[in-house]
């Protein structure tokens, strides 16, 4: 997928006489795209679900992440040894 925005910019900077290796081309299309994801279809669904319960000292449950749940997965035997 190519960024327009990267390739109007990398216009710009070839006039004005730039030379630009493959490795700026590439990350100045990364962060072309970047830019453009951002600004038209931002993607709540990627984020983390979150549930606050109120009151005086409000407390914040949030999803586990996947290095979370191996993490948890790794110390259970140890939590729920049974003596």
């Amino acid at each position: 997928m190519l960024s327009q925005m990267a390739i109007e910019d990398m216009d710009d900077m070839i006039d004005e006489g730039l030379r630009l290796r493959p490795s700026d081309v590439v990350r100045l299309n990364a962060l072309g795209l970047r830019a453009q994801y951002a600004r038209e279809s931002p993607d709540f669904s990627l984020l983390p679900r979150v549930a606050i319960l109120p009151g005086d000292h409000p407390l914040a449950f949030r999803e586990p992440t996947v290095g979370h749940e191996l993490w948890m997965r790794s110390i259970e035997p140890l939590i729920y040894r049974r003596p």
